[in-house]
């Protein structure tokens, strides 16, 4: 199946794109994130198991007075972490829109109500635990229904080998869990509010006009090269299926900078809109360097070993190898920032865990810094917005480079380029900037989003 022909399917239901995921993941080895907050989700288990929580949810509901009454909402703004990086936007906008006189209401996923009472503090909050009672016995009982139509469906006209029974389970489970998503919103999404969230899901997609769903820009979206997409024809055109930029429904999109816009247009739907709005979170960090801080560290080495595919290790290891070579050559100060999902175990195994350093967060370590050098961290983009200059090695060929060239970011073709560029980066040689790209617009972003919310 061609990538278009797929992605009308997915336009016409959403939910085949939920299910898809997870043929996505079994292809390429991955998880998807709903793994990390929910059991049984590969195997038989799960049906029973979520079945048994919502009728209980249900039952508790009907039987308590002290619960949530939806109504109807101007806006709901997606929570799905506690990190300041994936909330603090959000939650500045909804600021401005409270100002406004507008009815906001926060969207809080497990993931996000470590914080729920400083949510509920900014504007009405409810958490989709709340919202699971609201769904009908009846309604629940035709989910299975439809979910097993919707995996039946992929089975048969995707038909590629690693389609098992195994696979059957987890991609049903995966579609569950959206009706059941979609279905616990239907209460608060009865007007069609506008939708701000940091991934267009299904289940958003369809709760709402699709001019009403706004995407916030939160990582490098960027084609992966190397990945397998199951039941496409090979040579079709660069899309993201990590569920950010959805290809096959035109969407509004607020991304950070110049740099990213033709990289979006390219993995999105040809009618979508993309608009420079940078973001208030970047703006937060703009002023924190406006402080006066030493440079005691020559090289920090943002880390992400826990990351790094198979196939890529050998030239990961040969990176870090040549890093700790010419620092030491070079009498330079190198220091190494773990990722928070990261075991300092792979320095250790490697005899250069005496580089690891702890840092109260990643700005402190890049404040400090004079020269960032990293992989695919997202961290070069804070290292910009803080004037601190910085090495990217795109190993996972991501197409990084493809954002270039911009100011104070050296990106490097290859391994080869590597000691060149950090040099010149310690140096203050300038990046070969005509043509520039900006990576973040600094200032007012959240003007510019109101702007285009209106």
């Amino acid at each position: 199946m061609k990538t278009e022909e797929l992605g009308q399917e997915f336009a016409e239901n959403p939910f085949l794109f939920a299910g898809y995921r997870g043929l996505f993941a079994n292809e390429n080895d991955e998880v998807v994130p709903e793994e990390n907050t929910l059991p049984f989700l590969r195997t038989v288990l799960f049906l029973p198991a979520i079945f048994g929580y919502l009728i209980y949810q249900r039952v508790t509901t009907s039987l308590t007075s002290d619960t949530f009454s939806p109504s109807q909402y101007g806006h709901i703004i997606s929570i799905t972490s506690t990190s300041e990086y994936r909330s603090y936007t959000l939650v500045e906008v909804a600021k401005e829109l409270e100002a406004k006189g507008e009815d906001v209401l926060f969207l809080c996923s497990p993931s996000g109500e470590g914080r729920i009472d400083e949510w509920r503090g900014i504007a009405e909050t409810v958490s989709h635990k709340q919202l699971h009672g609201t769904i009908s016995l009846r309604t629940l009982f035709n989910i299975p229904i439809k979910s097993f139509r919707d995996t039946y469906y992929l089975w048969t006209e995707l038909s590629t080998e690693n389609i098992d029974r195994r696979t059957f389970v987890f991609v049903f489970n995966l579609i569950i869990l959206e009706y059941v998503k979609y279905h616990s919103i239907e209460p608060v999404t009865l007007g069609e509010p506008k939708i701000h969230t940091l991934k267009p899901m299904p289940y958003f997609l369809e709760s709402t006009s699709k001019e009403n769903v706004y995407v916030y820009q939160h990582g490098t979206q960027v084609a992966y090269p190397e990945q397998t997409w199951p039941g496409i024809e090979d040579g079709q055109r660069d899309i993201d299926l990590k569920a950010s930029v959805p290809y096959y429904v035109p969407l509004t999109y607020f991304v950070w900078g110049d740099a990213w816009k033709e990289n979006f247009k390219r993995l999105a739907h040809p009618d979508s809109t993309v608009v420079v709005t940078g973001s208030p979170w970047y703006d937060s960090l703009a002023s924190m360097n406006q402080q006066e801080s030493s440079k005691d560290i020559d090289v920090l080495f943002i880390s992400q070993s826990h990351a790094v595919l198979e196939s890529k290790l050998t030239q990961y290891e040969k990176m870090v190898e040549m890093l700790v070579a010419i620092c030491a050559e070079r009498d330079l100060e190198l220091a190494v920032k773990l990722h928070p999902r990261e075991s300092v175990e792979w320095y250790e195994d490697r005899g250069i865990a005496n580089y690891v350093c702890e840092f109260d967060d990643i700005d402190t370590a890049l404040v400090r810094s004079k020269v960032a050098v990293t992989d695919t961290s997202t961290a070069f983009i804070e290292a910009n917005v803080f004037g601190t200059p910085s090495v990217v090695v795109d190993i996972s060929e991501r197409g990084l480079q493809e954002i270039g060239p911009t100011k104070n970011v050296y990106f490097s073709q290859s391994l080869r380029g590597l000691e060149d560029d950090l040099l010149d980066a310690l140096e203050s040689r300038p990046v070969e900037t005509e043509n520039g790209r900006e990576l973040v617009r600094v200032g007012d972003s959240v003007s510019r989003l109101l702007q285009c919310i209106g």
